[in-house]
């Protein structure tokens, strides 16, 4: 596992993690990377000698204090993207919710992100 900064620079030494075979391994980013920093934005590279199936989730406390967890896409690099467009059906901001987009590529790559209201309108969405 090697952790990466949001502005692609290496945030903490790699790390192995072993499993065997047919077993599974349920850990936190921070037990499996104790070095990195609790408010940590970037992403992990798993890399593995053999095939693996990984499962992420997303973790928060919100101000009631409930523990909130959702899936994570996992992106594989060695797959060539698809040529035909992504739908994502919605985009959350408010209410303490939000959406992030992550767009990788692992070499020259163009992409087109367009968002519609609920009318099918283009509708002009500030990025950050």
């Amino acid at each position: 596992l090697t952790a990466y900064r949001s502005d692609g620079a290496v945030a903490a030494s790699a790390q192995i993690v072993s499993i065997d075979s047919n077993g599974h391994r349920a850990r936190f980013l921070d037990e499996l990377i104790p070095e990195l920093p609790n408010d940590f934005l970037g992403t992990v590279l798993l890399e593995s000698s053999a095939p693996i199936y990984v499962i992420t989730l997303r973790t928060l406390v919100n101000q009631s204090g409930a523990f909130l967890m959702t899936a994570m896409p996992v992106i594989d690099l060695d797959r060539t993207p698809p040529s035909t467009p992504s739908y994502f059906p919605q985009l959350v901001d408010g209410g303490n919710f939000s959406t992030e987009y992550l767009l990788m590529t692992t070499g020259g790559s163009t992409a087109r992100l367009q968002f519609f209201n609920p009318d099918g309108q283009p509708f002009a969405v500030p990025l950050r």
